[in-house]
């Protein structure tokens, strides 16, 4: 039977999915978490979506400020704080292999 703590150390290096409580998600490799939950990534893609509206300089509540614009960007690492964290994702099969 594994403790929590084996089964962190068996998921360093994994890909994971985390997803935070303003909408962003962060897909990147754990490197290390806390015992308040704090999760640091690397190798990190973040993606928002953010309506088109934000953007518009139109007061007008056309069809064009309804659309999603997804934002990605790439770091070498980032820290997520535990308390932002909504959901964490792991591929079933790591842990399945475990």
């Amino acid at each position: 039977q594994l403790g929590c703590a084996d089964i962190i150390y068996n998921l360093l290096g994994a890909t994971i999915e985390c997803t935070m409580d303003d909408g962003r998600v962060a897909v990147g490799q754990l490197e290390c978490l806390d015992r308040l939950k704090n999760i640091i990534l690397t190798n990190v893609v973040e993606t928002r979506k953010v309506s088109a509206s934000v953007y518009s300089n139109n007061d007008d509540n056309s069809d064009e400020n309804d659309r999603i614009i997804v934002s990605t960007r790439n770091l070498n690492q980032a820290m997520i704080a535990g308390k932002h964290l909504v959901k964490v994702r792991v591929k079933k099969s790591l842990l399945l292999d475990s």
